[in-house]
């Protein structure tokens, strides 16, 4: 399969004779998943016909790039196709025209634009012609690979505020990505199966996920097997909502859990699975520090072929509390400042009254 085996640079010869049957389950990704496959051949064509955002994960197939696409998809899932647009590159030919030599990175796009800018100190900016475009690279950053850091990138670069989008942590499962998300070797995996009856049990499982939206270690996922009935044979559950668990072997292990749908009773058990340690509200125990922490390179595109771009501002940290209450916060700045120039603008109206007053009595 396409998805899967063009990870792997090893096996692109051996390939050959098989791309054109993926073909059709490549598309079907572009229906379903909203991820487009980019290439070498359409990536033109996206920009300049599209007239969106493009929004471009790309990948050399290395183990953190399978860990982190995870996060990619899930903070894709609940923004408006119309408006903005989601892709991968896997081909590193491709990538290496780009001049992306670190994985992964994310680049933007703007409708119309070729200029690639980037903002990584490592090398100066230098200029390519591919086809008939001329593209500029540049570096523009590095954040963490989190659904939270990911959105904030897009709200950066659209200008716009999403800090009351609805995010989603889990991975929506279906036909074109199953195998693609539930066989990424050495990551753990959560699988929520659901149907219409039990949707409640989706927001309870995100709300679960979100506790550990910083780890790559473990994956949470849900299938709607109402809806991908043909995916439902390949488990045992006959009652739902069920959960399975995935091991973090090379070629995962699939156990279906057996315990309480109950939020303390599951991080006890991914605790003693991952030695993932959680408190209630989702942060690190005292004591514990995170060790390490996955990043990417950000490439962005300007509007003009030729422009300069400043780097993006820092990519706000911290929990969704966090940025309600920094925006409450403004709100009630904003609201005293506003009364602030109201008082002072009486104050000064009462003294010039009382100075009008003395002159007229001399």
């Amino acid at each position: 399969m396409c998805l899967v085996l063009d990870h792997h640079d090893c096996c692109r010869d051996q390939l050959s004779n098989t791309r054109c049957a993926s073909y059709s389950i490549t598309m079907l990704a572009v229906v379903e998943l909203k991820i487009i496959e980019v290439s070498g051949s359409n990536l033109l064509r996206k920009l300049q016909n599209d007239g969106k955002f493009l929004i471009i994960y790309v990948t050399n197939g290395c183990h953190e790039c399978n860990l982190a696409y995870s996060k990619f998809v899930a903070a894709s899932q609940p923004f408006d196709r119309e408006e903005i647009r989601f892709g991968r590159i896997q081909h590193t030919g491709l990538a290496a025209t780009l001049e992306i030599d670190t994985f992964p990175s994310l680049i933007y796009f703007k409708a119309n634009s070729y200029q690639v800018n980037s903002h990584n100190m490592v090398y100066p900016t230098k200029e390519y012609k591919n086809i008939e475009t001329e593209i500029n690279s540049q570096y523009t950053g590095k954040i963490d690979i989190t659904v939270d850091s990911i959105i904030q990138l897009i709200s950066d670069v659209t200008k716009r505020d999403f800090i009351y989008m609805d995010k989603h942590y889990t991975v929506e499962v279906n036909k074109a990505n199953f195998d693609d998300t539930l066989n990424t070797p050495r990551q753990c995996k959560l699988l929520l199966l659901y149907t219409n009856e039990n949707k409640d049990k989706v927001e309870w499982f995100d709300d679960l996920a979100e506790l550990f939206k910083n780890d790559d270690k473990i994956m949470f996922a849900r299938l709607d097997v109402h809806r991908d009935g043909e995916l439902k044979d390949r488990f045992k559950a006959r009652a739902f909502p069920a959960l399975y668990w995935y091991s973090d072997d090379e070629i995962p292990r699939k156990s279906m859990y057996g315990g309480r749908f109950d939020k303390i009773e599951i991080m006890a058990f991914i605790a003693d699975k991952t030695g993932i340690t959680r408190q209630h509200n989702g942060a690190l125990p005292e004591g514990i520090k995170m060790i390490s922490k996955l990043s990417m390179n950000i490439l962005r595109v300007s509007v003009t072929n030729l422009a300069v771009t400043s780097m993006i501002k820092s990519i706000a940290k911290g929990p969704r509390q966090r940025e309600l209450l920094l925006k409450k916060q403004n709100v009630v700045r904003q609201f005293f400042d506003i009364m602030g120039d109201k008082l002072l603008k009486r104050k000064s109206q009462t003294v010039t009254y009382s100075q009008s007053q003395r002159t007229a009595s001399t």
